[in-house]
């Protein structure tokens, strides 16, 4: 559509930019730069909808007449995924005539930096890891939305692409671990079953996820690159730091995989905790003029 043909709907958008880490990124650890870039690559992974179902990352904006007729944000702890759950309660609270646009123009966002050292930056991470993942809670919200209110199709996939948010993190490794378990070392000393789901198919579906997922990261490294220097003005890292993201993968399954099993097993207990905003700290150099 054209911009004056939106421009009567404009208090139905909400608008989603993606996100790239290059105003601090070298003074933080490695597993928080590629951590965070990982995270931007698979939302700007999703910019593209063939069902106009694409959630904001961090920083989006909708109009004030929207905000009014949603009853503005919520700010209860089960709402702590604001970015999910302000689209999510905008679609439902305007029975789904809501639509999200993306921005193709990147932000430039500032890793978390506590100021206190490597450790300490490492530490801020994991628990910042573990805060978005209270956004689980928006998955029984899109659970108890679908069965409350009419069903189509969009619902559903707005809905099962929160319950994949949430639940890949929380499952997918640890079964990668477990078959690597079961192929490399029990089966040194058992026979297989038959019944066993056949590792060389298990193999060719994990080599092509694998290829899909670096081709995503490798297009988005070099737009980042690209609006690095033209948005921002900054000058770009070595390229060949792409190296650090296929090494850091397996290391950053901490920073996702342990945070959401936190949270699906024990978040109750935790329920009373404390809620700090994370640390982000930047030296003078850093700071966009």
């Amino acid at each position: 559509m054209t911009k004056e043909e939106n421009y009567p709907r404009r208090h139905k958008f909400i608008y989603c930019p993606n996100q790239i880490y290059t105003r601090n990124h070298l003074d933080v650890p490695i597993v928080t730069r590629t951590y965070d870039q990982l995270h931007s690559c698979m939302h700007s992974s999703t910019m593209l909808s063939l069902f106009d179902a694409v959630y904001p990352l961090s920083n989006y904006t909708l109009s004030f007449n929207l905000a009014k007729k949603i009853g503005f944000w919520d700010t209860c702890a089960d709402a702590i995924g604001e970015d999910f759950h302000t689209t999510l309660k905008a679609f439902w609270k305007c029975h789904g005539d809501v639509e999200s646009y993306p921005i193709y123009a990147s932000f430039n966002q500032v890793n978390i930096q506590t100021g206190n050292g490597y450790l300490a930056d490492i530490e801020a991470r994991f628990w910042q890891a573990e805060r978005h993942a209270r956004g689980v809670a928006d998955v029984a919200y899109s659970f108890n939305m679908l069965v409350r209110e009419p069903f189509n199709f969009k619902a559903f996939v707005l809905s099962y692409q929160v319950v994949e948010a949430f639940m890949l993190p929380g499952i997918i490794p640890w079964a990668v671990l477990a078959m690597t378990y079961e192929s490399k070392i029990l089966w040194h000393y058992t026979r297989p079953s038959p019944e066993l789901i056949s590792e060389t198919y298990v193999s060719h579906l994990f080599t092509f996820a694998t290829f899909c997922l670096y081709s995503s990261y490798f297009m988005y490294f070099f737009v980042k690159r690209r609006a690095n220097t033209v948005l921002y003005n900054l000058e770009n890292e070595s390229i060949l730091r792409i190296i650090e993201y296929p090494l850091m993968f397996l290391p950053n399954m901490i920073f996702i995989s342990v945070p959401a099993l936190l949270i699906a097993a024990f978040g109750a207990l935790f329920e009373g905790r404390e809620y700090v905003v994370a640390d982000k700290v930047m030296s003078k150099k850093n700071e966009l003029s």
